[in-house]
């Protein structure tokens, strides 16, 4: 008789990326609700997020490069899924914006990465009032982006918008900057 092993979708297979998320599974299914009327994670929640890794398996300072990537963390979000939607959604979006950061330049990235902790990297949706400008001393960021997953926790915000050169010209295309998060009001709306 040949043994037939079962593939339980709740149970983390050993030595994976997902062992973390299968330990914290009962935690975030306890504080879903919680999550779904704050509409915001817990820091409890953030924290067990940061000190598992969970949000830097795309990050470019992960070691090593060849290690979890776009199936881990997918695969990490669907189980967390199944206790809550709001961490599934973290993990996933905001979690995968630490790609971005891992293709742009190394100046950038040092920067972006000098201080040697876990960085956040929110994005926010283009609205009829966010405005990029070029002038003399750097590209300008004003105006009022909408929805953004995860900014209360975030070191960094992905922002896009058409850009508008010195001569007051602005291109069809999207371009992206990335501001601290020091340097922007949040609007709770």
């Amino acid at each position: 008789m040949r043994e037939h092993s079962v593939h339980n979708p709740d149970q983390a297979p050993l030595g994976t990326t997902m062992e973390p998320g299968q330990r914290r599974l009962e935690g975030w299914r306890e504080r879903a609700a919680e999550a779904e009327r704050n509409r915001r994670l817990s820091k409890s929640t953030f924290d067990e997020l940061f000190s598992d890794g969970l949000l830097e398996l795309l990050s470019p300072r992960r070691a090593p490069l060849n290690g979890p990537g776009w199936p881990d963390m997918m695969e990490t979000s669907r189980l967390a899924a199944r206790a809550c939607a709001s961490t599934a959604w973290m993990i996933s979006l905001v979690g995968g914006h630490a790609a971005i950061a891992g293709r742009l330049s190394q100046a950038c990235q040092h920067r972006l990465y000098q201080d040697d902790r876990p960085q956040l990297f929110a994005s926010a949706s283009v609205g009829p009032r966010s405005r990029l400008s070029l002038e003399a001393d750097g590209v300008h960021v004003n105006g009022t982006w909408r929805f953004s997953s995860g900014i209360e926790q975030a070191t960094w915000l992905l922002l896009n918008a058409p850009l508008t050169d010195r001569e007051g010209t602005t291109s069809t295309a999207r371009t992206l900057v990335v501001v601290s998060t020091r340097e922007v009001e949040i609007l709770d709306t």
